[in-house]
């Protein structure tokens, strides 16, 4: 098992060293080229029967559609409605929902497609999917928040998911 931190998009590592890459919460902080070169790589130092597991939030899609034509309206509804008094808190109902932080960190937001995409114009065969928790471990809250105002079941999961998995093989 070994780790490494690593800076810049030249891996100084040998061809075909490893069976697993986790790619786990960067590729929003990556440039598309940047992306295109770190997959490159990944592609070198990997074995033949490697994979490259990938995980990235927020799903772009959310906040482009779920969010702006569903989620916020209902944020504003629950807000004057029950919200703050079962919860002692508003929900967000911003048009942008992003922080600042994220404004300035998150230069590559992406969705379900455009992660294929970037595996496969790198040579990797994909599988691709979206899943943000485990209803029996999180708190009420938020399980009436996912039910009610970013339902995540069926096709909505497209919309309304904030994470982004995937596994991808040479």
């Amino acid at each position: 098992l070994m780790f490494k931190l690593l800076r810049g998009h030249k891996l100084p590592i040998k061809e075909k060293v490893f069976d697993y890459i986790f790619f786990t919460d960067v590729i929003e902080h990556l440039y598309p080229e940047e992306v295109k070169m770190i997959l490159s790589e990944f592609k070198r130092v990997l074995k033949t029967n490697g994979k490259v597991i990938l995980h990235t939030a927020p799903n772009k899609a959310f906040y482009d559609y779920g969010y702006k034509y569903f989620t916020r309206l209902a944020n504003m509804l629950a807000n004057i409605t029950f919200w703050p008094l079962l919860f002692k808190e508003k929900l967000v109902t911003s048009a942008n929902p992003r922080t600042d932080y994220e404004k300035l960190m998150h230069v590559n937001e992406c969705d379900v497609q455009m992660v294929r995409s970037y595996f496969q114009k790198a040579g990797f065969k994909p599988k691709v999917w979206l899943e943000s928790y485990d209803f029996s471990r999180i708190r009420k809250r938020d399980k009436i928040r996912y039910l009610f105002l970013q339902p995540q079941i069926g096709f909505l999961k497209k919309w309304f998911a904030n994470d982004i998995w995937a596994v991808a093989s040479i």
